[in-house]
């Protein structure tokens, strides 16, 4: 007696086939929701690592601090501007230079801007090099001066800075990071007094 075969799959190859797609699908949907949440965690701290490069920019700033009479230094609590050195980008070189640094609040962008002029910049006007963003949706940012009190061993922390030159500077900024506002401080020793 003859078999009749016919042409195709048996229900267990069927299942077989199914059974390995769908681990297929499940694995190809954990890699890629892994993928979509560490991109998630890189994009969340962004901020932090702004946060981070602008504390070391102005500690570094305010560590190379020159007093230096013709460009005065100047602190409010929104704003700091005063000598220091850095480099002075022109004419496709660059070069250690002489130059007014500021720090200030742009509260329309929610961006803290830093500009550095040479001592040529500052001498044609006030501004003149256009500010970059050093960290961007900053709900707040301030700045305090700490002045010792010799004889009455106070301290004193000032909202405004004018001479003489603080023993430190207070840069507070708050940032709003997972829908809660987060509070970052740091106070930077002056080695010039």
């Amino acid at each position: 007696m003859k078999i009749k075969t016919h042409p195709g799959f048996s229900f267990i190859e069927l299942n077989i086939v199914v059974v390995l797609l769908a681990v297929l699908g499940v694995l190809v949907y954990q890699s890629f929701s892994s993928g979509v949440k560490i991109w998630q965690r890189i994009k969340d701290g962004s901020g932090d690592v702004q946060v981070a490069v602008f504390f070391d920019k102005i500690t570094n700033d305010l560590h190379n601090l020159c007093v230096f009479s013709r460009i005065l230094g100047y602190g409010s609590q929104k704003e700091l501007s005063f000598t220091t050195v850095d480099y002075v980008h022109q004419d496709k070189t660059s070069y250690l230079g002489l130059g007014r640094v500021r720090y200030y609040f742009d509260q329309d962008n929610k961006d803290i801007l830093r500009t550095f002029n040479s001592w040529k910049a500052v001498k044609v006007s006030k501004y003149a090099v256009s500010p970059s963003p050093i960290v961007e949706k900053v709900e707040s940012l301030s700045f305090s001066y700490y002045y010792p009190k010799k004889k009455q061993f106070t301290e004193i922390w000032d909202s405004q800075s004018d001479n003489p030159l603080p023993s430190a500077v207070r840069v507070n900024i708050r940032i709003i990071k997972n829908n809660r506002a987060v509070d970052l401080s740091r106070i930077i020793n002056l080695c010039v007094n």
